[in-house]
């Protein structure tokens, strides 16, 4: 089930990198990465805002603390974190992503897919 998995996730990952969806060009954007559940959501938006200035330096980043409407279940957002993801060529993955059990398959995908990994 797991190699199945990772398969079927490298083989999306692979084709979404020859596809230009809505104008969105994959390698110029970087998803950030990091704790939210189990923060304040200030602490956490703060750290999401930093990293954000960080990234923008150098890519178009792409921060889920501000793309998702309020209110949906934890999987609703990862679904939703995990879609972007597959349309950026980077991620800058926050210094907190190991208390995160989000922030770790993020990472993981991230790998899988042949994304450049960025550690704060």
């Amino acid at each position: 089930m797991t190699i199945k998995l990772y398969k079927t996730i490298a083989s999306i990952g692979a084709w979404i990198r020859t596809q230009n969806h809505k104008g969105r060009h994959y390698k110029s954007r970087c998803y950030i990465s990091g704790q939210i559940t189990g923060l304040d959501i200030y602490e956490a938006y703060t750290n999401f805002v930093r990293a954000e200035a960080v990234v923008k330096k150098t890519y178009i980043p792409v921060n889920p603390m501000t793309i998702h409407p309020d209110n949906l279940t934890w999987f609703q957002y990862m679904v939703r974190d995990i879609w972007e993801l597959m349309f950026c060529g980077t991620i800058y993955v926050q210094d907190n992503w190991k208390q995160s059990r989000g922030a770790k398959i993020e990472l993981f995908i991230a790998r899988i897919t042949n994304k450049h990994v960025i550690f704060e």
